[in-house]
């Protein structure tokens, strides 16, 4: 799967969450609280991409070679997601906001949930990923989606009607229209 798509999937998730639970009235502020989740499962949604940072060193090979590789496991991705949860909770401690337990619980399964989401996505197309790497190295396709999928950005038009603010409605739409004048790749 493509960024794009992994992104829109995790902000639609994130607003899913923050709409239908209950928040704490000794937690967040609601808005704080909306913006955290819909963030985090953004962000959550691309952690196992972490690896194009260090796969193009060493020539084009090595990109094949480490793409997909070990944060695209369950283990690896469930070790960014505990480091993107620190980090979190320390950026809410810096500017004075303290969440309650519940919302703690709610933005730790956020970040739990979103990156093993990202691995099962990537196993729908015809790269696959090794989920249960150290116990399996076996690699498992889905070959069911192309990895730029203009129905899955479609499919998250409600984030245009969602999100509260011009700016990420504007994008949501601009990202509809882009993908609407593409047309499918032609096989050969």
């Amino acid at each position: 799967m493509d960024n794009v798509t992994h992104t829109l999937i995790g902000a639609l998730l994130g607003e899913t969450v923050a709409r239908t639970t209950q928040p704490d009235p000794r937690g967040l502020p609601g808005e704080v609280r909306r913006n955290l989740l819909v963030a985090m499962a953004a962000i959550g949604s691309n952690l196992p991409d972490v690896d194009v940072l260090y796969s193009f060193i060493g020539g084009k090979i090595n990109y094949l070679l480490q793409h997909r590789g070990y944060s695209h496991t369950i283990v690896g991705a469930l070790v960014l997601a505990a480091i993107a949860f620190a980090i979190a909770r320390w950026r809410l401690g810096r500017r004075g906001h303290s969440p309650s337990p519940r919302d703690v619980r709610w933005l730790a399964g956020v970040l739990a949930f979103t990156p093993l989401l990202h691995i099962g996505m990537d196993f729908t197309n015809n790269y696959g990923v090794h989920p249960f790497w150290p116990i399996s190295n076996r690699w498992l396709y889905g070959d069911a989606v192309f990895i730029a999928e203009p129905l899955l950005w479609a499919a998250c038009a409600p984030l245009a009607l969602t999100f509260r603010t011009l700016l990420a409605r504007v994008i949501v739409v601009a990202v509809l229209a882009v993908t609407r004048s593409k047309p499918y790749p032609k096989n050969k």
